[in-house]
This record gives structure tokens, C-alpha cells and sequence, in this order.
């Protein structure tokens, strides 16, 4: 779901000026069967709008993180948590409900995390919440394509591969790897909407997950079929590690002739589009359809 499509009836102004509404520091914390990424708000939230605005930026950037991170075998990422200590809105759920969070009640686990957001407030000189306020938790489900033992081929092939340094080489990688379940694969829009089909759960209101060793070669498999199916100048940067060990989100930088090139961050648009939740009544055209809006076809 959008946010053009939340704020449909609000006019659009610059973004809100929401600070540290939400933490930026994110807890990730191991589970009995994977992991949950934990988002704390300590001050009070003026209004929904405010704190989607807030959340959307931290939610994309944790998630970018850990999509673009090279393959590991750490628990993949099973549930994620808001807990809010200030005043909130009543109609709350409404500016988180958008990311797939639903309101929880407080239980034993969430007991458990508050002495950790204690000290995180504490550290951060912040006043040292005693009780929350309100709880939001999201589920992630997976596909039995991210199925961690059915990858490990997949993850050793692409052990030495890095998004951009090879242009296609990643994208070639996964249509092998699909090739037996999904005969006659190839670097083309209909192949491309085969293999969406089999990385994201068809459900709604869930994140729909997917590990970090098929996120990256979708993306490369989208900059080939740019160029190879639309007829587009693509150029692909690498993407390069950071300090903490984390790589860059993947980046494309596509042309036409009749226009300059324009940066597509296609890690951060795969991931609104395909990981973030759909609404129950949402209709979302696969990604063909989606690239063709965006790129069209270009005169050969």
C-alpha cells in the first residue's frame, strides 16, 4: 500500500519535519526460531500521518540493510516490533497498518525487551520510559523459495558476487537456480513475473520476506530485462561495503534516447513494492507490468 494511496484525501506538502520520532537505532534480537527487529518511539506521537512519516524511513532502511548484506546464515527475520512510551493518537494503527503492524498487548515477551529499551533510552539521554504505551508487531512470512537449505547451492555460487561488478551474472545465477521447478526460464519480463510468483507469499497484510541471497539477484535480473527486454542504456553501480560490513542497496542508473539517465533505486522500489504488505483489497500489477509503466518499451 502506498502512501499516496493512505494520504489520497490529505494535500501533499513537503515531508513533516517528524525528527527522531522513531529511534534510529533498531534493535535486532534472536527468537525462538529467528529473528525480530524491535523500533521504539519515545516520545509522544503528535498524529498517524507523523508517525507513518517517521516509521516508513526507519522500516526501508533496516530492511535495506539486511536485504543487501552479503548471504549469511543467520535466522532470517520473522517478526517486527513498535513499542511506543508516549502519548499516541487513537487512530495509531492507522499510520503503522500500512507496514503490516497490528496492535498487540502487552505479554511476557514484550515485558522481557522493555529493561533493553530502558537502557536504549538511557543511553540516548532520553527520559527512561516505564511502561509502554501502546505495542504494534508485524509478521514476515516467507516463500519455500527462501527455505535456507534449498539456497545453499544458490549461496555458494554467488559467494564471490557483488551487484554491479558483473551485470547480469547475478540474475543468471537465479534463473538457474529456478530453472528446474520453472522449465524454460530466461532473462524476460514473463520469466522475471514466474520467479516473483515463487519469492513473495500471495497474502495479504504480512511483510513478505525474502533472504538477502535472492534479493540481489532479482534486482540485477530486473536491470537485464531493462535492457534487454525494454530497450533501455542501463548501468548498474556496484554496490560497494560500508564500514559496518553492510553493502550498498542495489542501484541502477537507466537512459533512453530521448532523455538524460535517471538513478532507480531498484533495491528501495523492489522492496516497497514487494516486500512491504499489500492491503486486502489491493490489486498490485506483477512486476512487468510495473516496469513497463515506469520504463516504457523503448523503439527498436
Amino acid at each position: 500500500m502506498s502512501e499516496q494511496d493512505i494520504w489520497a484525501n490529505v494535500e501533499r506538502v513537503e515531508p513533516l519535519p517528524t525528527g527522531a520520532l522513531v529511534h534510529p537505532r533498531v534493535l535486532d534480537l534472536p527468537e525462538t526460531e529467528g529473528r525480530s527487529l524491535v523500533f521504539s518511539c519515545f516520545a509522544d506521537v503528535p498524529s498517524s500521518r507523523a508517525l507513518f512519516g517517521a516509521l516508513r524511513p526507519a522500516l526501508e532502511a533496516a530492511w535495506l540493510s539486511e536485504l543487501s548484506s552479503p548471504a549469511c546464515a543467520a535466522p532470517r527475520i520473522e517478526q517486527l516490533q513498535l513499542f511506543c512510551f508516549g502519548a499516541v493518537p487513537a487512530d495509531a494503527h492507522s499510520g503503522v497498518r500500512a507496514f503490516g503492524f497490528r496492535p498487540t498487548p502487552m505479554d511476557e515477551r514484550a515485558e522481557e525487551l522493555l529493561p533493553k529499551l530502558r537502557a536504549e533510552a538511557s543511553r540516548a539521554n532520553l527520559p527512561v520510559p516505564e511502561h509502554a504505551t501502546e505495542l504494534f508487531r508485524a509478521d514476515v512470512q516467507y516463500t519455500q523459495a527462501s527455505d535456507s537449505e534449498s539456497l545453499e547451492s544458490l549461496a555458494v555460487a554467488l559467494e564471490a558476487e557483488v551487484f554491479g561488478e558483473r551485470p547480469g551474472a547475478l540474475g543468471r545465477a537465479l534463473l538457474a537456480h529456478f530453472e528446474p521447478e520453472l522449465p524454460g526460464l530466461d532473462a524476460d519480463l514473463q520469466s522475471l513475473d514466474r520467479i516473483e510468483g515463487r519469492l513473495f507469499v500471495d497474502r495479504p497484510d504480512v511483510v513478505r520476506g525474502i533472504l538477502p541471497t535472492l534479493f540481489a539477484p532479482l534486482a540485477d535480473l530486473v536491470g537485464v530485462c531493462l535492457s534487454r527486454e525494454l530497450g533501455h542504456e542501463v548501468g548498474w553501480g556496484v554496490s560497494e561495503l560500508d564500514a559496518a560490513g553492510r553493502r550498498e542497496a542495489p542501484l541502477l542508473q537507466v537512459g533512453a534516447e530521448d532523455s538524460a539517465p535517471l538513478l532507480f533505486p531498484v533495491g528501495l522500489e523492489l522492496l516497497r513494492r514487494c516486500v512491504m504488505p499489500r492491503g486486502r483489497d489491493e490489486d498490485i500489477a506483477p512486476l512487468s507490468h510495473w516496469l513497463e509503466q515506469s520504463f516504457p518499451r523503448q523503439a527498436s
